[in-house]
């Protein structure tokens, strides 16, 4: 939000009640005002990670609260690509060795979504920082259906060239969930490479 509101660029982000009709209307007729203005529409999906997190391998029988979250969360997404304006790019996002990855309604989503150009980004490279200085070896996967915006991600992210990352101690995870402004800045720059792309000689 902060990264569209520096660049002036039309922004609107739905952080609860994913699942209401109300909210999804609401999206619906941002998009469509959007587009009848001449803009190029991004949708960009994320959901809670923690459910598929590694550590839930420990307990692989116990529902908790974040899997009920992510359940009600993820089983809405399909809906936002079938409003009858649709985005004319789209992208979604958890770090790379998560389990969700893996669940029937994710790879339903992605296909609803035609989202099949993936890029890994190494969070390293976008500046993210454990408390000692080291850079954290954390690894996102976005995936696409324009790949132009991989590609941009790529550009900027695809290779890790630290020699050291700090330790997973050293690391305050929670602060990893968040898109600091590099990564939120490269959002935008992927976004607007599907764009230029598809509209050549566009520059807005």
């Amino acid at each position: 939000r902060k990264a569209c509101e520096t660049s002036k660029i039309p922004y609107c982000g739905v952080v609860e009640n994913v699942e209401l009709r109300g909210t999804q209307m609401s999206v619906s007729q941002f998009i469509s005002s959007k587009k009848s203005e001449g803009h190029w529409i991004h949708m960009h999906v994320s959901t809670p990670c923690s459910s598929g997190s590694p550590l839930k391998r420990f307990s692989p029988d116990s529902v908790t609260a974040s899997d009920l979250e992510w359940e009600t969360i993820m089983s809405s997404v399909p809906a936002y690509f079938r409003f009858s304006v649709k985005p004319d790019s789209a992208s979604f996002e958890l770090p790379k060795h998560n389990d969700i990855w893996k669940r029937d309604q994710t790879i339903k989503a992605l296909s609803e979504g035609e989202l099949v150009f993936d890029q890994d980004v190494y969070l390293c490279q976008a500046q993210y920082r454990a408390s000692n200085g080291l850079p954290i070896g954390k690894v996102l996967r976005f995936v696409s259906n324009h790949k132009p915006f991989c590609d941009s991600l790529f550009a900027r992210f695809g290779v890790c060239t630290c020699r050291e990352h700090a330790s997973l101690s050293d690391v305050t995870w929670s602060d990893t969930g968040y898109y600091n402004p590099t990564l939120s800045r490269a959002i935008l720059n992927a976004a607007k490479a599907c764009m230029r792309k598809s509209k050549p000689g566009r520059s807005s």
